[in-house]
């Protein structure tokens, strides 16, 4: 698929004059979406939005409102943002100024199976992958949008830019929850990750693919919701295979943003418990995770989509941060664990 020569010069634009904006295409669809939001004359009947909420769950979400389209957008005239806003640079380097450094990997993600093996449980380590570059401009990353969006067609597909996040690209393959005006809803359990090969699966990734499925079906059944727990199957995402149990049922009279909130983050992106997890990430990531490990969500007629965000990177003029993470259980072995983070970082080139 082609994103609309529109879309595309509407993204050059709003990222050239730091506009907020959300470009976005949902999971097996092609009809890209776009609006920006000068922030202006805000309203609280503004229903139609791009919601980001960071790792870090005491950031308040950040909304991109349906303020202008695209045709709107180019016809606008912007002070050059060189006068409002702040430069470009360091952007990525807000993150880490360096990928993660293997040896250093190796050793933290050994210490976390010790401990695991006493305490049992699940925990997430991320790692990054830093990449500088004289190539890397707006033109080149709106390309790299349109490769992304052609080629990830069963994820939901993102670029974004706000003055809080930086500027991010990314194609989830992870529903959170999806409600409909019906109050029927669905979410997965996705979790448990191989080569695109005919490998089995092993006990490490279905057992790290149980603590997600029973951790959202104890979440909802706390918030009075009975859910339908499906088969699990096999689904492919570009080089890299997952675990995936889809999970249904009725909202009950519970607000979507609650589920979502109750849920996220679930074990597939920090680990279980939860509470022990969050506390040995932060012990042992040296980055920060900004809009990795966080939420997209988008409210429209049809209800709302919440989306994790993972297979994602951070960019600026001149470089770019990839982020990829992997659960750590008292089975794993790092160097098995450093060469799952190096295909799901493959897996953000978009060649």
């Amino acid at each position: 698929m082609k994103i609309a020569s529109e879309i595309k010069l509407a993204i050059a634009k709003a990222l050239e004059c730091r506009m907020p904006f959300a470009a976005h295409c949902k999971p097996n669809n092609s009809d890209v979406v776009f609006y920006a939001d000068d922030r202006e004359n805000s309203s609280s009947n503004d229903c139609d939005f791009f919601s980001i909420s960071q790792w870090d769950k005491s950031l308040p979400p950040i909304k991109i409102r349906k303020k202008l389209d695209a045709t709107t957008l180019l016809a606008k005239e912007f002070a050059s943002p060189e006068q409002t806003v702040a430069p470009w640079k360091n952007e990525c380097e807000k993150v880490a100024a360096n990928s993660t450094d293997k040896a250093e990997y190796i050793s933290k993600v050994g210490a976390l199976i010790e401990q695991l093996k006493q305490n049992g449980g699940k925990v997430v380590i991320s790692r990054i992958e830093v990449e500088n570059d004289t190539r890397f401009n707006i033109a080149y990353f709106v390309d790299l949008a349109e490769r992304l969006f052609s080629s990830a067609t069963n994820s939901f597909r993102s670029i974004y830019y706000t003055p809080e996040t930086g500027a991010w690209l990314g194609a989830s393959p992870e529903l959170i929850l999806d409600c409909d005006s019906n109050g029927d809803f669905s979410t997965m359990a996705l979790a448990g990750t191989l080569p695109n090969d005919e490998t089995a699966w092993d006990k490490k990734n279905c057992i790290e693919h149980q603590y997600v499925i029973d951790y959202i079906a104890n979440t909802l059944n706390n918030l009075g919701i009975s859910p339908t727990v499906e088969s699990t199957a096999t689904i492919k995402h570009g080089n890299l295979r997952h675990l995936l149990t889809p999970i249904k049922g009725k909202q009950n009279g519970v607000e979507p943003m609650d589920i979502i909130e109750s849920l996220h983050p679930t074990p597939a992106i920090a680990g279980y418990p939860k509470d022990m997890a969050l506390q040995l990430i932060a012990a042992t990531e040296s980055h920060n995770r900004e809009c990795y490990g966080g939420y997209l969500a988008v409210s429209d007629k049809e209800g709302v989509h919440a989306y994790l965000n993972i297979r994602c990177l951070k960019f600026a003029p001149g470089a770019i941060c990839r982020y990829a993470g992997g659960g750590i259980i008292a089975e794993s072995d790092p160097e098995s664990e450093w060469d799952e983070t190096t295909l799901k970082l493959s897996s953000t080139r978009w060649a």
